[in-house]
């Protein structure tokens, strides 16, 4: 048990020293939604690197039709937004299944410990479809709900880079600079852990995501993303 307690500080801690990406895991709620009318609200901390805040998540999730559930989330930190609606399905009163098509946008800042003069900083767009799977109250004792995601989409990024400063003969400076533009592949597991009361609940999540560069582009990234909150469900 104590070898397992000091994995996790250790994986904490390395989450935390590391470079922030341009991107990093949305980790936004997974609704799991059981019917029409229900309604989920949740909001999350997400610590995501040495050089970024801290970022707060909230996320409002309804169950429009019988079948037909959307959900939105924003980060204002990173001026991330996400809408996305879909088909969902219970089987029996505990398991839940969603297939959701969306969009989202962000903004990312990037420096360099190698060099401060250094960084990055621009917009995203993201096109995706997400699939969702997990259970609600699975158990009596903390009325435990356990979810999975996989999002794959598209993602294009637009950005600036300040490549530092050139040294002129007049004795002034002058500042070095190109854009990167362009698009990638985006696959991004998620899991989430809410427990407590029967509607309202504690929530632990992590994200990973992966963005294989292409020839043309490259998506500076952050892999991992891991954060707590608080839902509630209204019926």
């Amino acid at each position: 048990m104590r070898n397992i307690r000091l994995i996790m500080v250790a994986a904490m801690l390395g989450l935390l020293a590391a470079s922030c990406g341009s991107y990093t895991p949305s980790c936004t709620d997974i609704p799991l939604i059981q019917h029409r009318g229900q309604l989920q609200l949740e909001g999350a901390v997400v610590p995501t690197g040495r050089n970024c805040d801290l970022d707060m998540r909230g996320s409002l999730a309804w169950g429009v039709t019988d079948h037909f559930a959307t959900e939105v989330s924003i980060n204002p930190v990173k001026r991330y937004s996400q809408v996305m609606g879909g088909f969902y399905n219970t089987v029996g009163e505990k398991f839940v299944y969603e297939i959701y098509g969306g969009a989202a946008m962000g903004y990312g800042y990037v420096t360099y410990d190698d060099d401060p003069d250094r960084f990055k900083k621009g917009n995203y767009q993201i096109a995706f479809v997400q699939g969702d799977c997990g259970w609600v109250n699975l158990t009596r004792f903390l009325n435990l709900d356990l979810a999975f995601s996989l999002k794959t989409g598209i993602i294009h990024g637009d950005f600036f880079c300040h490549d530092g400063w050139e040294q002129l003969e007049s004795g002034g400076r002058s500042q070095l600079c190109h854009k990167e533009k362009g698009n990638n592949f985006l696959l991004e597991p998620t899991m989430e852990v809410r427990f407590g009361w029967e509607r309202l609940k504690f929530n632990i999540k992590a994200g990973f995501s992966f963005i294989p560069p292409t020839p043309s582009f490259r998506m500076t990234y952050f892999p991992f993303s891991i954060g707590v909150g608080v839902s509630y469900r209204f019926n």
